[in-house]
């Protein structure tokens, strides 16, 4: 029987527990930080966030952002309502960037970090767990939540003296949004999960 793996909260490092030590307070070889006693506790923290920020997404894309009211005339914008106008115009190209970049690969890199996570936690086989790491590893390029709240930031400030501006419950979904993907992305460490996807693959033919 192996000896169990362990995930440290501070500084990711993958450290393999004795088993007779497992269930005793022990600490980080690198950091000295006190280790949980097993992978899945590790995992429950990145798991957590990715759910809130899947839930998150929801309000963030659908509700208004900000409310601009011009001389009686009010418009209110949400995500998805400048996806569509950006297609209505013509500009189908532009509005499926938009789209990719701040709704969709947001939400498919914190479901995979949170399949990724419960699959490694339950002890799925290493071969459903590589797909997904692949996956994950090749959409965080495309997600840019941080350049589209930089884009909104600009947009106040020149709305600002146009008229009234008022924030609407979408800005705060979002800004909640981008901080728990940023915070997910700290806590989540694929290269310590590839190592421990790679030891178990080798352990399963070596076991043949």
């Amino acid at each position: 029987m192996s000896d169990p793996i362990t995930l440290c909260h501070h500084c990711d490092l993958l450290v393999k527990l004795p088993a007779e030590e497992a269930a005793q307070t022990t600490h980080c070889p690198r950091c000295h930080a006190d280790l949980p006693h097993d992978l899945h506790q590790g995992l429950q923290a990145p798991m957590a966030l990715c759910l809130a920020g899947c839930i998150l997404v929801v309000p963030a894309n659908t509700l208004p952002i900000m409310t601009l009211s011009i001389l009686g005339n009010s418009n209110a914008n949400t995500m998805l309502n400048g996806v569509l106008q950006l297609f209505d115009a013509g500009y189908w190209w532009m509005a499926f960037l938009v789209f990719l970049c701040s709704v969709l690969a947001p939400v498919m890199i914190l479901g995979l970090r949170f399949a990724v996570c419960l699959a490694i936690s339950t002890g799925a086989p290493s071969q459903w767990v590589v797909p997904l790491l692949k996956g994950y590893q090749h959409l965080t390029h495309w997600s840019s939540l941080d350049v589209y709240m930089l884009g909104i930031l600009v947009a106040i400030i020149k709305l600002v003296d146009l008229g009234d501006l008022v924030f609407g419950p979408g800005l705060y979904s979002f800004i909640a949004l981008l901080l728990l993907s940023s915070w997910s992305t700290a806590t989540f460490n694929a290269k310590a999960l590839w190592s421990l996807v790679s030891r178990s693959q080798h352990q399963g033919k070596t076991n043949r």
